[in-house]
C-alpha cells in the first residue's frame, strides 16, 4: 500500500474503533508472504485472520462467512 503497509492500517483502524466506541471490524489479511509465523505476526497486529495467497475461494468463503455471520 502506498502509505502504510497492513499492519499499520490495522493499528489505526483499532485504535480508531477504541477512540469512538466502535464495534470491532472483522480483518483478514490476504498476503503473498506465507512464510511460518506470519498468522502470529497478523494475530498480533490486531488481524483476525489470514489466508495465504494464491487464495482459495473455499476459504475467503468461510473466513467471510465466520467473521460476518452471513
Amino acid at each position: 500500500m502506498p502509505i502504510m503497509d497492513g499492519f499499520e492500517m490495522t493499528q489505526t483502524i483499532r485504535e480508531e474503533e477504541i477512540k469512538t466506541c466502535l464495534e470491532r471490524t472483522p480483518i483478514i489479511a490476504v498476503t503473498a508472504n506465507a512464510l511460518h509465523g506470519e498468522l502470529a505476526k497478523c494475530l498480533a497486529s490486531g488481524m483476525d485472520d489470514y489466508i495465504p495467497k494464491p487464495v482459495e475461494i473455499g476459504v475467503l468463503e468461510s473466513k467471510i462467512i465466520r467473521f460476518f455471520r452471513l
